[in-house]
């Protein structure tokens, strides 16, 4: 085999695969079984979903800035 049939191909993921890959994982299923089914590796399925988790955390942190700059607003 030449260099370039061992290299692996680079799978390139849409976001809404994404997550509803994620969304597999948190309706119940584990990330190992979800990867097996779709014919991914673990690691990047858990990659995915500490992606998401980050986005929540951020989503989350600017709720309660906004919450509090109202809160702050009319306490004034």
């Amino acid at each position: 085999m030449s260099r370039e049939e061992t290299k692996r191909i680079r799978r390139v993921h849409t976001r809404e695969f994404k997550v509803e890959t994620v969304a597999l994982v948190r309706a119940g299923r584990s990330a190992a079984q979800v990867a097996r089914d779709l014919g991914l590796a673990d690691s990047l399925v858990h990659g995915w979903l500490r992606q998401a988790q980050v986005k929540v955390l951020r989503m989350e942190r600017e709720i309660l800035k906004k919450a509090a700059t109202f809160f702050a607003k009319e306490s004034a």
